[in-house]
């Protein structure tokens, strides 16, 4: 998560790189990343994208659409994977970066790296299907979602605090709701019933005789990142949902980039605030792993880290006196121009307010 909340500012840096050094801006691979996607997050999508969020889970709590989640998630992992993974580690290759293969009427030249970057990330999807029950499947599961991770942290944003308060606030509600309070409703953990899926059918004697049967197998979905519990006694895993990284993440993304253009603005500069929301979102996941083995209960994970996450970030920004303007967004991160100064001297800036420093790197 820290380090796509990192690598989410790579293109601030790239235009910083560029005003001192055109040619530092050019990718590894021959290209230039500036017209890679974007989408920015405002108010109506974070309304939408929890209710959204909401209908989903219902329908997978009353369908079993396990083989449809399970496929979709494989063709996802190929092109996360192929842009995440192999695209970079293949553009190192000079002559697999520069080899043009044919030109197609729909996507225009087709090299040699998109061809085989391709490959791998199917053939490594493929190889999941076909083993996600094996003993090391998980390993490629994790893979596959730290990928997906990076590339959604690299195309959705946050451009001010407004809206990851809007965000992140709504998770917090949801979460609580769909893993404590939907008993109460729906006569059992909405939330859990959905990550964990349905479990054996056999009894448990069979399964222990029999564990690669079908009916000894349960369906759990891999939209989350697993690590086994080594040397207990009863095994297991650890599990982590994917949105509980990307949601929080969000907000860590926003802080780095901050950071990436606070210090275009002034020079090497310490990235406090990336630092201040990976140091809350680490102590959020150790309390979560607490209140688990406290209570040998599953634990909606936003419960502990929008508090440490979102709850730390406005405290500080509060302290610094940047809050406002991190609330309506900082112009680096929109484009637009400052607001006139207040005459305050923030910190040890050489400009009379944050929003004027910053502005800088948005030229």
């Amino acid at each position: 998560g820290a380090y796509a909340a990192w690598a989410s500012g790579d293109d601030i840096r790239r235009r910083a790189k560029r005003g001192s050094d055109p040619a530092a801006s050019v990718a590894i691979d021959g290209g230039d990343d500036d017209d890679a996607p974007e989408f920015e997050l405002t108010p109506a999508h974070a309304v939408g994208f929890i209710c959204v969020a909401s209908g989903a889970l219902l329908v997978l709590f009353y369908v079993d659409m396990y083989f449809v989640v399970i496929c979709a998630f494989a063709l996802s992992s190929a092109s996360s994977t192929t842009a995440v993974l192999w695209r970079p580690l293949l553009g190192r290759i000079r002559y697999c970066a520069r080899r043009e293969l044919f030109e197609s009427r729909h996507f225009g030249a087709v090299s040699l790296l998109d061809v085989a970057s391709a490959g791998l990330g199917v053939s490594c999807s493929l190889w999941w299907l076909a083993a996600r029950r094996a003993s090391y499947a998980w390993v490629l599961q994790d893979t596959f979602g730290m990928c997906l991770c990076v590339l959604f942290l690299n195309v959705i944003k946050l451009n001010s605090l407004r809206v990851a308060a809007m965000l992140l606030s709504m998770a917090f509600c949801y979460d609580i709701f769909f893993v404590f309070l939907s008993p109460y409703f729906f006569e059992e953990s909405i939330m859990v019933k959905v990550a964990t899926g349905k479990g054996p059918s056999k009894d448990a004697d069979y399964c222990e005789k029999y564990p690669a049967d079908d009916d000894c197998q349960s369906t759990q979905l891999p939209m989350l990142l697993m690590l086994p519990r080594f040397g207990e006694v009863g095994g297991g895993y650890t599990m982590l949902g994917l949105g509980d990284i990307v949601l929080p993440g969000l907000l860590v993304s926003f802080a780095a980039r901050y950071d990436a253009a606070a210090a275009a603005a002034h020079g090497t500069r310490l990235p406090k605030y990336f630092l201040l929301m990976v140091a809350g979102y680490a102590a959020g996941l150790a309390m979560a792993n607490v209140a688990v083995a406290v209570f040998q209960l599953g634990q909606p994970a936003l419960l502990y880290l929008v508090p440490c996450t979102l709850g730390v970030f406005l405290l500080y920004a509060r302290s610094e006196g940047t809050l406002p303007m991190f609330w309506r967004g900082p112009p680096a991160l929109n484009g637009g121009p400052p607001p006139k100064s207040d005459g305050r001297q923030l910190g040890n800036l050489p400009y009379q307010n944050e929003d004027e420093a910053l502005l800088k790197i948005s030229i």
